[in-house]
């Protein structure tokens, strides 16, 4: 669970316009980042939580739940995926959302799956977005040289280049090969008549 760098929650925030925005994040330093760089954005907060059950203590969850949770490339660091998706269904209002995307091995959707729907959480969509993410990857690509070849001299790149370093090379090819696999989840809580 994080917040990473805020551009996803601003994303969010901009795009969907919802009264408010929560960025959670297990790094202190993530979070005081975010609250420095989006301090001018009244509906953006920002917090350090080790897990959604500490989240539940942060002042403006404490008696409420939320409409929706946003889940992007972060369950790799949570201890116990099962529990976590119990934590969300306890965060969220009934009717409320859980987007859930990231990126595993192909092997490992099946018990991701199983504890998404070990809860009342239903599964409304579900998605293989690899292509997509491949797509991404390549654009993202392009605009690191843009930047390199605008900024970096020509030894810099061409060592980038030999290494590999800005290419997304072990995440497109285990794509590519099929090993791992990009998948995206929307789940509804029931409402509760």
């Amino acid at each position: 669970m994080r917040s990473g760098g805020g551009g996803g929650i601003n994303y969010v925030a901009q795009k969907l316009n919802p009264d408010k925005c929560m960025g959670v994040d297990i790094s202190s330093t993530q979070s005081n980042f975010c609250k420095k760089a989006y301090s001018k954005i009244p509906k953006l907060s920002f917090y350090t939580a080790d897990t959604l059950d500490s989240a539940s203590q942060i002042p403006e969850l404490v008696d409420q739940r939320v409409d929706m949770i946003i889940s992007a490339q972060s369950s790799k660091y949570v201890k116990d995926f099962k529990q976590f998706i119990h934590e969300i269904e306890t965060l969220l209002k009934p009717g409320g959302v859980f987007a859930f995307a990231d990126l595993k091995l192909v092997e490992d959707w099946a018990q991701i799956e199983s504890d998404l729907t070990s809860t009342s959480l239903k599964i409304i969509q579900r998605e293989d977005i690899s292509q997509n993410v491949m797509k991404a990857l390549e654009i993202d690509e392009k605009g690191k040289w843009q930047v390199l070849n605008r900024y970096i001299g020509s030894v810099a790149r061409m060592i980038f280049k030999v290494l590999g370093i800005v290419r997304n090379n072990i995440i497109s090819e285990a794509l590519k090969k099929k090993t791992d696999s990009a998948r995206c989840y929307l789940l509804l809580k029931p409402s509760t008549h």
